[in-house]
């Protein structure tokens, strides 16, 4: 079997070796090829616990999942793999006390290598990035996958049905700790047996904490907000969504004089653009490190501008409705949107656009609760804004739950866990 998926392999390296060599050329990826090779891998002492995400989001998803192992079990070497230099980068930081890699390329050659050099007991796979090689060399050596997180798409089931050699090795895949039921439904659609899938929700619930509820009084002083102000925010905003932003928010501002503006760029380096444009809706713009030299305070006719990393959490913790940006254009098939649950846990409704792949379930959560709103262009999100900011009482119970959506969602790590514990995988 893998030598067939060998030959495909090889075939597609031909075929796209024009856009490899541009990779080499231009892009620095030299490093990164020559490592998922495993040219600079360095053996494991011992015998190891391998996690992989392929995503920013599925390397961050399982952060509370190996502090538990790690808890439990300090000497153990934790190894975690992934696909990009910017997901690298992330787990890098994330995972000081880790072996982070680049995943392998799933040639059997590399992955055996990979296999004898890092001598897993325990492979833990995050969502859905499924490799054939990799799936049956492990199988081979009986070396259980456990997925955490797991979830299958309509387009991904089909896929799969469709692909002769892949179905089987799904089944070879030792346990499935599902986001929903829907998706398990999926997997036994599969062929899979239902005693090999729990449905243990989302982890990603699991890395929100309120800890900063209470704590933004001075922050509101020092801005000479009053109780009677409605902070809007536009969070982790994008430089495209910025005039469709303040379009929606210019005539309500001049509507209701207890509202006040901040935007978080996505990207700080941004501010600059931010500002002209803000200009062109004749606002003051403000940054956010000129506040205290300046000794401006936010008021109806100002925006302030978040120039800073690390305050995002902050100001949702002053803010009472927040705009979520990253969704409103296309960018990728599975890319857009960003964090909806740092605002929701902090009894924040939210707003965000249509292409919000990142944070979907999340997303569609909240709206049945009417804690969460999906716009597609600044008319429907002035709509959204002016509903929940001329009806007071109706903006605290979206804001309640919002924050309900979100404790109600949270345990999946601690029961992901305990399963592994059960199993006596770890």
């Amino acid at each position: 079997m893998t030598l067939i998926f060998n030959l495909i392999y090889f075939l597609l390296i031909i075929i796209s070796f024009p856009w490899l060599f541009y990779r080499l050329l231009f892009k620095g990826d030299l490093y990164r090829i020559f490592s998922r090779f495993g040219y600079d891998l360095v053996p494991s002492s011992s015998s190891s616990i391998w996690l992989h995400g392929a995503s920013a989001g599925e390397i961050i998803s399982l952060k509370k999942l190996v502090k538990l192992i790690k808890k439990k079990y300090p000497s153990d070497e934790i190894i975690i793999s992934v696909c990009s230099s910017t997901g690298l980068e992330l787990a890098s930081k994330t995972y000081t006390d880790c072996k982070v890699i680049y995943f392998p390329f799933d040639l059997s050659f590399i992955v055996n290598s990979f296999i004898n050099k890092l001598n897993p007991r325990l492979v833990i796979v995050a969502e859905s990035d499924f490799w054939p090689n990799f799936i049956y060399l492990l199988n081979k050596r009986k070396i259980p996958i456990f997925v955490v997180n797991a979830k299958i798409s309509k387009g991904s089931l089909n896929r799969i049905k469709n692909t002769y050699l892949m179905l089987p090795l799904m089944r070879n895949i030792f346990y499935f700790c599902v986001q929903k039921d829907v998706y398990k439904n999926r997997l036994i659609e599969l062929g899979i047996d239902s005693k090999n899938i729990s449905t243990t929700g989302d982890m990603k619930y699991d890395l929100i904490d309120d800890s900063r509820i209470g704590k933004n009084i001075n922050l509101r002083k020092s801005l000479n907000l009053s109780e009677n102000n409605i902070v809007i925010i536009a969070g982790s905003i994008h430089l495209e969504e910025v005039d469709i932003f303040l379009d929606a928010i210019s005539e309500l501002s001049l509507d209701n004089d207890r509202i006040r503006i901040i935007i978080a760029p996505r990207y700080p380096n941004d501010s600059k653009n931010i500002e002209h444009k803000i200009k062109s809706f004749n606002f003051l713009p403000i940054r956010r490190t000129e506040l205290i030299e300046l000794s401006n305070k936010l008021d109806r006719t100002s925006i302030l501008i978040v120039d800073t990393l690390g305050e995002l959490r902050d100001f949702y913790g002053i803010s009472d409705i927040a705009f979520i940006g990253g969704a409103l254009y296309y960018r990728f098939s599975d890319k857009g949107g960003h964090n909806l649950m740092e605002p929701a846990i902090l009894g924040v409704p939210v707003i965000f656009g249509p292409h919000n792949y990142s944070f979907e379930e999340v997303g569609n959560n909240l709206i049945d609760v009417g804690a969460g709103y999906k716009v597609y262009d600044s008319r429907d999100l002035k709509i959204a804004l002016t509903k929940l900011s001329d009806d007071d009482r109706f903006r605290l119970e979206s804001g309640r739950m919002a924050r309900k959506v979100i404790l109600e969602g949270q345990g999946a790590t601690k029961d992901n866990y305990e399963l592994l514990e059960r199993m006596d995988l770890l």
